[in-house]
């Protein structure tokens, strides 16, 4: 059985979006103030482009495509530590009243006349990551950049449609980074909020250009056919390409580039289903998590799915390191299953000083929760994880 790693287009929807007139639609965001963007990455960089001199704060647990975006906009980066919750340590972030944050880990600043490296500088904004749709604390991330003077970014990418005590998730930074293609059928898409936060309002941001490129649409009509045709042979030649975040067809570097219109008519075209679309991935994602309590060697990351949180996918850690994760990963692609790793980290965090964001990008595994799968598709992964768990085991 085959089981695509994220939502396929229904070729009813895929034919609509491709067919004139090419009109922009509107996205119906929760919010008022929204720049458009190809990709996450290009949206932070555009936020981090506006902000004073400094560092930004970022999480050790991070993908590098994220913290290049950060550096394209000429900062450098400051990693931090995370806790079991994936919220930030305060205390291994905690800053003066003048914003000076020590350095951990690794220290970026600027070499000082001996060739050292400098310990502190001001900080210019944090960056709080709300990991697989699993909203993180933002209103205390908020109150302690408000003590320090320091600038709030949200990274949504991986939660456009979760909420927080009814407010959208994103509402409390004074930016907020959304990735469409973590939810939603598309290859392409990203809005970067600006909110009414320490006058960010007020800031002259760039915004993408909106085009009609047919690359993206190629991708989904080829994930679609392999997902589709049964054929086992073609789904392991390019299922996991097209279920692996690093090998993605239609993500030009090029910052300048904004949302493609073929992707903003999908997102557009949903928008009125995204109640129906949070439902059936909590659905999924509780179904799969009760299927996995007790079985050795797995435990789902978060302890509980919050409500309003809709997840990009469950993630699992997976005991005994990589080579574990990675024999149960190999399993669920022979199997049809398009499950993946998250994330490929940045250099700085794997040459030392985070041992916590190596063990847990090294046990951590994606299962798949999207609004396409089907109760055998549910059924078909927990059969295989849960075989693969009891099996080792027994070993």
């Amino acid at each position: 059985m085959n089981v695509s790693g994220e939502p396929l287009l229904s070729p009813a929807l895929l034919v609509s979006s491709l067919l004139p007139p090419w009109r922009s639609a509107s996205l119906a965001l929760p919010h008022s103030n929204v720049r458009l963007f190809n990709l996450g990455r290009h949206a932070l960089a555009a936020a981090v482009e506006s902000l004073p001199p400094g560092p930004v704060l970022v999480p050790a647990f991070i993908c590098r495509e994220a913290v290049g975006g950060i550096r394209a906009a000429g900062r450098d980066v400051r990693f931090y530590s995370l806790g079991p919750d994936m919220n930030p340590v305060w205390a291994s972030i905690d800053a003066s009243p003048e914003g000076r944050v020590p350095v951990a880990g690794i220290a970026t600043g600027p070499s000082d006349k001996r060739g050292a490296r400098s310990r502190t500088s001001p900080a210019a904004a944090m960056v709080l990551v709300h990991y697989f749709g699993v909203p993180a604390d933002a209103a205390r991330a908020r109150r302690w950049c408000d003590e320090r003077g320091i600038t709030l970014i949200e990274d949504c990418a991986h939660s456009f449609l979760s909420a927080v005590g009814g407010r959208p998730v994103g509402s409390e930074g004074d930016f907020a980074v959304f990735s469409f293609r973590k939810q939603l059928p598309v290859s392409g898409g990203a809005a970067l909020v600006i909110n009414a936060h320490s006058g960010s309002s007020t800031m002259r941001l760039r915004s993408g250009r909106s085009g009609v490129c047919p690359v993206p649409a190629v991708r989904e009509v080829a994930a679609w056919a392999v997902f589709s045709s049964g054929s086992g042979r073609l789904r392991r030649w390019l299922a996991p390409s097209l279920s692996d975040e690093s090998m993605r067809i239609g993500t030009p570097p090029d910052r300048a580039q904004g949302i493609d219109l073929f992707a903003r008519r999908i997102v557009a075209k949903l928008a009125s289903r995204s109640g129906e679309i949070a439902v059936k991935r909590r659905a999924n994602y509780k179904r799969l998590e009760g299927e996995f309590h007790d079985l050795p060697r797995l435990a789902p990351l978060f302890a509980n799915l919050p409500n309003g949180a809709v997840p990009w996918g469950l993630p699992l850690k997976v005991a005994g390191g990589g080579a574990a994760r990675d024999e149960l990963l190999l399993v669920l692609l022979h199997e049809g299953i398009g499950a993946w790793k998250w994330p490929d980290l940045p250099e700085e965090v794997t040459q030392g000083g985070f041992p916590e964001a190596l063990m847990l990008a090294g046990e951590t595994l994606v299962l798949p929760v999207h609004q396409n799968l089907s109760q055998r598709h549910v059924q078909h992964i927990a059969d295989t994880v849960s075989g693969w768990a009891l099996s080792s085991g027994e070993g």
